[in-house]
């Protein structure tokens, strides 16, 4: 896998370091969120500032939460200044003590922990509702943080007709899937680890989903072996076509 040569000195936090959980929204509506850091491995001053950043698109907010050497959570850790309708993503900042804002150490487009999800787990692929024109449904792949699916915000109740309409799903996530696992150069990632790499987390999705290894010579032939095993399992077609007769 290729490496970034990093110039600046600045280190690189991961999630050994920092770990993000969001909290069930309160009575009036408000997400919050959770940090717990893990700094034994890095070398940081204990008086190095530690600042959160969450953000959803152009909106974001920044919460501190004491020094390396203290950690103090903020008081009031709700979101109430972000555009809730796209998935939240953190920065992780450490500043210098000296108070000349230089950044020792940082972490960005962080994914959270969900409510009800295993804290040990990230979310594999992110969903968003965003003004994509007339195109119902768009996917983009981060290098870093990997692929976010992006739905039309004209279609009501986008997010939810994705998990539940099996027309829409069944249009739609065959599809992505390909695209993911086409994004991917097998041999830069089949030495890595899932729980620390996304293109590996996909491999190793569609190792278990198809029953093969990955078919380095052949990785074409071998992501349409994982679609259709994709689609077998979840009978995508057979749900497809009982909703649209249904009735007739």
């Amino acid at each position: 896998m290729k490496r970034r040569l990093r110039l600046s000195g600045r280190k690189k936090l991961d999630r050994s370091n920092v770990k993000i959980e969001m909290l069930e929204a309160d009575p009036g509506g408000d997400c919050s969120f959770d940090v717990a850091f893990d700094f034994s491995r890095i070398d940081l001053p204990d008086q190095a500032k530690v600042i959160v950043e969450p953000f959803v698109r152009q909106t974001s907010m920044r919460f501190e939460f004491g020094t390396v050497g203290s950690i103090v959570p903020p008081v009031d850790n709700r979101l109430t200044q972000l555009d809730m309708g796209g998935n939240v993503q953190f920065r992780v900042k450490i500043l210098d003590p000296d108070g000349s804002g230089k950044i020792l150490a940082s972490a960005d487009k962080m994914r959270p922990v969900l409510p009800g999800q295993a804290r040990d787990r990230r979310s594999m692929i992110s969903l968003e509702t965003a003004n994509i024109g007339n195109e119902p449904w768009r996917l983009n792949v981060d290098d870093d943080n990997g692929p976010v699916l992006v739905v039309n915000n004209s279609i009501p109740d986008a997010k939810q007709r994705l998990i539940a309409d099996p027309v829409f799903s069944g249009l739609v996530l065959p599809a992505a899937l390909k695209m993911i696992l086409n994004c991917i150069k097998p041999t830069d990632y089949l030495d890595e680890d899932p729980s620390e790499c996304w293109q590996s987390q996909w491999l190793q999705f569609g190792k278990n989903l198809s029953g093969a290894d990955v078919y380095v010579e052949e990785y074409t032939g071998w992501v349409d072996d994982v679609v259709n095993s994709f689609c077998d399992k979840y009978q995508v077609c057979p749900n497809l076509v009982e909703e649209i007769t249904e009735g007739v």
